[in-house]
């Protein structure tokens, strides 16, 4: 599965749970792109869509306001890249547990 699918299923997951607190389909797609490659092939393909889903909520509940900047089509500062991929590979590797 590429990022590209997969920036669509978080797209309609967080469609479906009726979004997260700023989320939007570029919100979505940002996130996911993040999920490094390399992990999500080591899953099957079944549980590749529950990581995809809890990174896009951990995200939703550890960092709204970074939500809001890439909803937004902004720019994130140093400090929020790196408390989003810090957020992203945690859930990843949780998820992956």
């Amino acid at each position: 599965m590429d990022l590209g699918s997969l920036a669509q299923m978080g797209q309609s997951m967080l469609k479906n749970a009726g979004g997260a607190a700023g989320a939007n389909d570029k919100t979505a797609e940002a996130i996911t792109a993040m999920i490094p490659k390399e992990l999500l092939d080591k899953l099957p393909p079944a549980a590749r869509s529950l990581v995809t889903k809890e990174v896009i909520e951990s995200v939703a509940k550890q960092a709204p306001e970074i939500l809001d900047v890439l909803g937004k089509g902004g720019k994130l500062t140093g400090g929020d890249a790196e408390k989003l991929k810090a957020i992203v590979t945690g859930a990843v590797q949780k998820a992956g547990k």
